[in-house]
């Protein structure tokens, strides 16, 4: 799997795989390593293989519908697909729209295959990212300012409300 490199922290972005028991279920994404420029490598050769098995496999049955078989590599197990790509934007990356493109490379059992495929994401600015509580302190502050504009141009509005709510 090869990540774009110019959007995107390499120390911070991994990619999580393999399928190991954890408390008695078989759970997905239980290695991680991290992407580099020039690509990872990752094996999901083998598979589940219980001590009575004689080889591993990914196709084994769901213990909730024992009449069914599964194929473990089409399926997620406690929320984790097979493979999960997980990266991180850099810190310096200015607010906009890109486009990146994931090139993940296989063997099907007869060829190599490479695949790509592109993905558009957006960095939103500070306001973007805080819209609710830009609206709050532009209210607050416009109120403010309507407070401070009315008590200076207008005092005697304030005596005669003052002196209505408490009179002597």
């Amino acid at each position: 799997m090869q990540p774009p490199s110019e959007a995107f922290e390499e120390a911070r972005s991994t990619i999580s795989f393999d399928l190991q028991p954890q408390d008695g279920v078989l759970v997905w994404g239980t290695t991680a390593k991290e992407l580099h420029r020039d690509g990872v490598t990752i094996s999901l050769v083998g598979g589940f293989n219980p001590d009575n098995w004689s080889e591993a496999s990914f196709i084994v049955d769901d213990h909730e519908k024992p009449t069914t078989n599964i194929i473990l590599t089409e399926s997620s197990t406690k929320g984790k697909t097979p493979i999960e790509v997980h990266l991180k934007t850099k810190k310096n990356i200015r607010p906009g729209s890109y486009t990146t493109s994931l090139t993940f490379t296989y063997f099907n059992g007869q060829n190599w295959v490479a695949q790509s495929s592109e993905y558009d994401f957006i960095v939103l600015s500070f306001y973007g990212r805080h819209q609710l509580l830009t609206w709050i302190v532009g209210i607050l502050v416009s109120l403010v300012l309507f407070l401070i504009n009315l008590f200076t141009n207008h005092p005697d509005v304030f005596k005669s409300l003052f002196h209505s709510l408490c009179p002597k």
